[in-house]
């Protein structure tokens, strides 16, 4: 992230994620209640091909977007909550079972929150 405790204070604010463990310097643990916890880190900087690890493998994997359900799901009241915070909320919905929003975080990560949490799945 480029700025570890304006992301941090995003996801306590929007989430209820906890912080913990925050080294005051480049990075924060948030508890995530009932589920584990997630570490946010201020960006690295890139280093040189001949500085990496030997024997390490490079970087590939891309990460589309976070999807996070919430219940009790209410779709105008969740809309509404996004908009207050000023999130720009974009719908994603699919048949008459999912319901969701796009929002994007500090550092433009595209957060989707939905109704489909893990008890609601079939």
């Amino acid at each position: 992230m480029a700025d570890y405790k304006k992301s941090a204070a995003f996801y306590a604010g929007l989430m209820g994620w906890e912080p913990r463990n925050d080294n005051g310097t480049s990075q924060v643990r948030l508890e995530i209640p009932n589920i584990g916890s997630i570490i946010i880190r201020n960006r690295r900087q890139p280093v040189a091909d001949s500085q990496t690890q030997a024997g390490r493998l490079p970087l590939t994997g891309v990460i589309n977007h976070i999807s996070w359900g919430i219940a009790p799901w209410n779709t105008e009241s969740v809309e509404a909550e996004l908009k207050r915070r000023g999130l720009s909320p974009r719908p994603d919905m699919v048949g008459d079972d999912f319901k969701s929003f796009h929002v994007t975080d500090p550092d433009g990560w595209d957060l989707q929150i939905s109704n489909q949490s893990p008890g609601s799945r079939g």
